[in-house]
């Protein structure tokens, strides 16, 4: 706890966490905005009153300010943060299987220009600002962010019936009036009601005594949970919302609030917008190709399914420091598969999200090499290959506007195919009678 400073009786050096006012009154102990009138939950009032002799008592009331819980206690790490020591970790398995030194520069370029577009970090020079939220996020997310962990304070049992009673009228009143400024004043009636006779039921006290106001009152008087801050969204996932709510109007009416809250749409489920494994593929995947490297997107499947490139488990990428919950383990494992075409449309819709406009085609002549060798086909079927590629360039350019990102790796085996059809007279037609005459020659 620290105190904080005031000017005068109800200004305090804050900013309420809803409108930005920076403007407080005080009634019974707390705090409110005047323009929104929410109840500052940082604030509090401390009352101290000690009876030095029958005649006199001394009483002594300070404003105090809540230590900030992210510099008091570990709450965790945000999936952002988790799934950067993820894509470290994918960088360096992609280095000791031969990829350069220089992807790692480029795959942190791309990550923070991937960050800035989701509105998570690097948004701003000048002010610093919060992380915002997709339409579909993790609530230990908005926890960590918005201050939204809740922690459980013991307080006093108080009368029963005195907040029953104050509570009816708040219901009463709320229900007579839907807006917010009645439902803040019962509210407040309420605390007042609760407040002044504790404050009298010290009178008769003889000892030093000290009362924490708290924020709100449980039930049963048991706990007191802290308000919840507003959870700020991108501004993809408000267009997202936007559309739902236009699509809700063809639903029925009893199912409208809970398509409103839970449906998203394919296109904004499997396009950028969410952070998922497979984004953090496509980043690597772009970072190959940006470089020319020779590792082809066929060698990463392959990799992930011999065990050499990390997919299905991510957990053990994570520094041993970090603490993971058995919910962080959960999502960081993978249950579906990876294509190759849907691999390279989500790289290409990542490329278009990010701002990459262009990718020049890589040279193909090594990639049919090294196919060549691995069929072990005689060398005169890579010298033709060759003069093929030289007669007829590829033109497989990356742009914005195409939906995936060209299959190089087919394109290097289509000219093998049409080698070995040149130099052995296959046609789609021949092959297969050669075929069927083996098949009748060995019966």
């Amino acid at each position: 706890m620290q105190e904080v400073s005031m000017e005068g009786d109800t200004k305090i050096k804050q900013v309420c966490r809803v409108c930005g006012g920076t403007k407080f009154f005080k009634e019974a102990g707390y705090f409110y905005c005047e323009i929104c009138q929410t109840q500052n939950e940082e604030i509090i009032e401390e009352v101290l009153e000690i009876r030095a002799d029958p005649s006199t008592k001394l009483r002594k009331i300070t404003i105090k300010q809540q230590k900030d819980r992210k510099h008091g206690e570990n709450q965790g790490w945000t999936t952002w943060e988790i799934y950067n020591f993820v894509l470290i970790g994918l960088t360096d398995e992609l280095i000791e299987l031969g990829a350069s030194l220089d992807i790692k520069l480029t795959v942190l370029q791309l990550w923070a220009a991937y960050l800035s577009k989701l509105e998570v970090a690097f948004t701003s020079i000048n002010k610093k600002c919060l992380p915002k939220l997709s339409k579909r996020y993790r609530k230990k997310d908005a926890e960590i962010i918005y201050g939204k962990v809740r922690s459980q304070k013991k307080i006093k049992r108080r009368n029963r019936t005195n907040i029953n009673s104050a509570s009816n009228s708040m219901a009463s009143g709320t229900q007579s009036d839907g807006g917010s400024q009645t439902f803040h004043r019962n509210k407040r009636l309420m605390i007042n009601a609760d407040y002044e006779k504790y404050v009298k039921s010290q009178t008769n006290s003889d000892a030093f005594s000290g009362v924490t106001v708290q924020s709100g009152y449980s039930s049963d008087g048991g706990t007191s949970f802290e308000a919840e801050g507003k959870v700020s969204f991108s501004k993809h996932a408000k267009e997202e919302t936007r559309k739902i709510k236009v699509l809700s109007k063809k639903v029925p009416f009893g199912k409208r609030i809970k398509y409103k809250k839970t449906h998203i749409t394919t296109q904004y489920k499997t396009g950028p917008y969410i952070i998922t494994p497979m984004k953090l593929w496509a980043i690597v995947y772009l970072a190959l190709r940006i470089h020319k490297e020779s590792i082809q997107l066929s060698d990463m499947l392959r990799y992930a399914r011999e065990g050499h490139m990390s997919y299905y488990r991510l957990d053990h990428l994570v520094p041993s420091e970090v603490k993971l919950s058995q919910n962080d383990v959960n999502f960081l494992s993978q249950n579906t598969e990876i294509t190759h075409k849907g691999m390279r449309r989500i790289a290409a819709s990542m490329a278009k999200f990010i701002g990459i406009k262009k990718m020049s085609c890589p040279n193909l002549f090594p990639l049919i090499n090294r196919y060549c060798q691995e069929l072990a086909l005689p060398r005169g079927v890579l010298l033709y290959a060759e003069r093929l590629i030289a007669l007829s360039p590829p033109t497989m350019i990356f742009d914005y506007r195409k939906p995936c990102i060209p299959n190089y790796e087919a394109r290097a085996m289509a000219f093998i195919i049409v080698v070995l059809k040149v130099l052995f007279g296959l046609d789609g037609i021949t092959e297969h009678i050669i075929s069927k005459t083996a098949e009748h020659i060995n019966k």
